[in-house]
């Protein structure tokens, strides 16, 4: 054992020299301040997955060397005392001990059963008392008292625990059986009857008589007939009041006011329901909004970054000289300026140029970037010359979008002006009619 232990400790101490060492290979990708959305999901993805492998290691080295220091108190405690075996609770199971003889210098290794613990006579008599207590208040099952007894009752065969076995003798068996059964049909008036409890444990027993007394059905329902008309009565006798009070009891029966709270749940629950599908639809009309009004900032920003580029293009710069020349002139915290500059981080680093174009337009989610990068990452690939002529015809495509665009902003800006003149059109009619229609 405590050379599996030692080898897990080593081997921890090895893991974590080479994941130091591989962890150092990362460091210039960890040292970028500019990312993309997809790109710090992977970092911290693999850096979630660093620490799940440290922590491994530690649990590892930090469990390896408890179990040693275990094992060498084990081994120091049988060396020193004498060796002590635990026994289980009176409702645990047997368990076994592999025990060594050692006689002459030679071991003999034997199995011993161990039982649970046992309780004393004693403690099994006031145990005992305790159980037929519980058994007495949780026998009645539906029945109100054992003086009025005309359902079945309810006679366990065995404590909580399975420490203490019942059994049941009834002197009446054809009106109240050994399992509880009540039987009221040949019953005229009422019937005595005594049951019978014996608890045993192991040799021990303790015995306890019951009585009780077996009520006909039709006498329960005439005494909630009686008590009924007794409440109406009370109710007749009230009229004069603003209030009536009701007794709590009326000749042995039980009067509560019920309160249908069923359809204060439903509508609590329905509410709930409701309330937690309008979330979900808000949430996701934001997403939406959000994402719309994201593509059309760039949108707008398109016409601008095609022309500028065009431009430079002309003016003799290479299309990374020019997108770093539009990187400087735009505005901070402006959505294309992060994506170029995460671009240009890429080529920095070693990406190669077109594939950091193609990637750029899929990042950039919109038909116009994406089309407009995967002709400029062909041309540094195929080296394609009319490239001028391309972004020249891109351009003047852009600003036609970009008219219609804003034609279809002015569309919408309408509409959504639309109904607050329908409510101050409903408005005014309600000031012009109202007088006509009431004579003021």
């Amino acid at each position: 054992m405590i050379l599996i232990c030692v080898l897990i400790q080593v081997s921890g101490v090895l893991l974590a020299i080479l994941s130091r060492i591989h962890f150092s290979k990362y460091k210039a990708i960890e040292k970028r301040k500019q990312a993309s959305m997809l790109e710090q999901e992977e970092h911290l993805g693999q850096k979630r997955v660093k620490e799940m492998f440290a922590c491994s290691i530690a649990v590892l080295f930090i469990s390896a060397t408890l179990t040693e220091m275990l094992v060498w108190k084990s081994q120091k405690e049988e060396t020193n005392s004498a060796p002590v075996i635990t026994r289980t609770d009176y409702a645990g199971a047997a368990q076994t001990e592999d025990i060594w003889l050692t006689f002459d210098d030679k071991k003999y290794a034997f199995t011993l059963e161990i039982n649970p613990r046992e309780y004393t006579e004693e403690e099994f008599q006031e145990l005992a008392r305790e159980k037929i207590g519980d058994v007495k208040r949780n026998m009645l099952g539906h029945n109100t008292d054992l003086n009025h007894v005309t359902e079945d009752l309810k006679l366990p065969q065995e404590d909580e625990l399975g420490i203490f076995s019942y059994s049941w003798v009834s002197d009446y068996p054809e009106i109240v059986s050994s399992y509880g059964a009540v039987n009221t049909e040949e019953l005229t008036d009422t019937a005595a009857v005594t049951l019978t409890l014996r608890v045993s444990y192991l040799s021990y027993t303790l015995e306890e008589e019951i009585p009780l007394t077996v009520v006909k059905e039709l006498r329960r329902e005439s005494a909630v007939a009686d008590t009924l008309e007794a409440l109406r009565q009370l109710e007749q006798d009230t009229r004069t009041k603003e209030s009536i009070t009701l007794p709590k009891e009326y000749n042995g029966v039980q009067i509560a006011l019920q309160k249908d709270t069923r359809a204060q749940a439903k509508r609590c629950l329905a509410a709930g329901v409701v309330l937690a599908l309008f979330i979900v639809l808000f949430a996701r009309l934001k997403l939406r909004e959000d994402g719309k009004k994201r593509n059309d900032t760039l949108k707008r920003q398109y016409p601008s970054f095609v022309n500028t580029l065009w431009l430079l293009l002309g003016s003799g710069m290479t299309i990374q000289m020019g997108i770093r020349q539009i990187i400087s002139g735009m505005k901070d915290d402006v959505l294309l300026k992060r994506e170029l500059e995460y671009a240009m981080h890429q080529i920095d680093n070693g990406s190669e140029e077109a594939w950091t174009y193609e990637q750029l337009g899929r990042r950039l989610h919109v038909p116009e970037y994406y089309q407009l990068m995967q002709h400029l990452s062909q041309h540094i690939r195929m080296g394609t010359k009319d490239l001028r002529n391309l972004m020249e015809t891109e351009a003047q495509t852009a600003l036609k979008k970009r008219r219609e665009f804003a034609k279809k902003q002015g569309e919408e800006a309408s509409t959504k002006l639309l109904f607050p003149m329908v409510v101050l059109l409903a408005t005014v009619m309600v000031l012009v009619v109202y007088p006509a229609m009431t004579g003021f």
